[in-house]
C-alpha cells in the first residue's frame, strides 16, 4: 500500500472514531439534559400548592407571627406528611381562589370548601373532612329566627361562598325581602352584626359558635333548626392526573381518620368533634 492511501485510511479511520466518540457524547449529554429537564417536575410533584384567604378562623388565619393556621392548615399538613409533600401556601381573596384553581396555579383550596351540586359538576372532591350546617347569626335579644324574619333587613354572607348563593337563591324565590350584603371575608362581619350595622349573617354553625366564644361577642345562632347541611372537602380539577392524586390524598385522609388525627385536630380548633355526619 503506497504512503498517500494508508494517510487517507487513517484520516478516514480517525474521523470515524472522532464521530463514535462525539455521537456518544451527544447521547451522554442529551440524557443528562433529560435528566436536568425532568427535575423540575420531579420536585413540582412533593409540592401541594394550596389556596386561601388566610382569614377564616377557626379554619385558616395568621398567627401573631403571620403564620398560618388552623384546622385546615393541620389537616393539610397531616395529609403532606403521610404524603411526603411540602404544603405550599397562596392567600387571595376568597372570590378569586377557584379562578386560581381553575388556571393551575394552585392545586387545591383550603377555605371550608362545602360541596354542592353545581360544584361536583366542575371539580373533584375529597373525603369529606367536617360535617356542618349553615345557620344564621344575629344579635343577642334579636327577634329574628329566620329568613321570612329578615324582610326589610340586611343580611351578610360570604362573597363567593355557597353560603352567598343560598341567601341570594332564597332571596329571589321570595320577593327579593331583605337586601344581601357581600363580604370578603368574615374578619369584621361578626362585629357589624354585633354593633347593628348588620340584622344578621349566614355562615357555617361551626365558625360562628367559635367566633362568638372566642370573641366574647353578644351574638347568638338564631334558632336551632339549620338552614342547610354541609359537607366541607378539598377541590381538585377534574383531570385524569388530578384523579390519580385525589386518590392518594383521600387514602392518607382516611387513615388520618381511622387513627385519630383528623378527631384531635378537631377537638383542638373546633372544642368538637365535627370529622362525621
Amino acid at each position: 500500500m503506497n504512503l498517500p492511501v494508508a494517510k487517507r485510511l487513517a484520516g478516514t479511520c480517525l474521523l470515524a472514531a472522532l464521530s463514535l466518540l462525539l455521537g456518544a457524547c451527544d447521547k451522554h449529554d442529551d440524557a443528562k439534559a433529560a435528566t436536568s429537564a425532568a427535575a423540575p417536575a420531579a420536585d413540582a410533584q412533593t409540592v401541594l400548592r394550596v389556596g386561601t384567604s388566610g382569614a377564616y378562623p377557626p379554619f385558616e388565619s395568621r398567627d401573631a407571627q403571620g403564620q398560618l393556621v388552623g384546622y385546615d392548615v393541620d389537616v393539610l399538613n397531616a395529609v403532606g406528611s403521610k404524603l411526603n409533600y411540602r404544603i405550599e401556601w397562596t392567600t387571595a381573596e376568597f372570590s378569586g381562589l377557584f379562578g386560581m384553581l381553575d388556571t393551575h396555579r394552585i392545586d387545591t383550596v383550603a377555605n371550608l370548601i362545602s360541596v354542592t351540586p353545581a360544584r361536583e359538576k366542575k371539580y373533584l372532591f375529597s373525603t369529606p373532612y367536617a360535617y356542618d350546617g349553615a345557620q344564621l347569626v344575629v344579635k343577642n335579644g334579636s327577634p329574628l329566627k329566620t329568613l321570612e324574619d329578615l324582610k326589610g333587613k340586611t343580611l351578610g354572607a360570604m362573597l363567593g361562598s355557597d353560603l352567598q348563593q343560598y341567601a341570594s337563591n332564597w332571596d329571589s324565590e321570595h320577593g327579593n325581602p331583605y337586601t344581601l350584603k357581600t363580604y370578603q371575608d368574615n374578619s369584621g362581619v361578626y362585629d357589624d352584626v354585633a354593633n347593628g350595622r348588620l340584622d344578621a349573617f349566614i355562615d357555617s354553625e361551626i365558625t360562628a359558635l367559635v367566633q362568638i366564644k372566642a370573641k366574647n361577642l353578644p351574638l347568638k345562632i338564631a334558632n336551632d333548626t339549620k338552614l342547610y347541611s354541609i359537607k366541607q372537602s378539598f377541590p381538585f380539577r377534574n383531570t385524569p392526573t388530578d384523579q390519580a392524586f385525589a386518590n392518594r390524598f383521600n387514602q392518607a385522609l382516611d387513615e388520618l381518620a381511622k387513627d385519630g388525627t383528623l378527631s384531635k385536630i378537631s377537638q383542638k380548633w373546633l372544642g368538637k368533634d365535627v370529622t362525621h355526619a
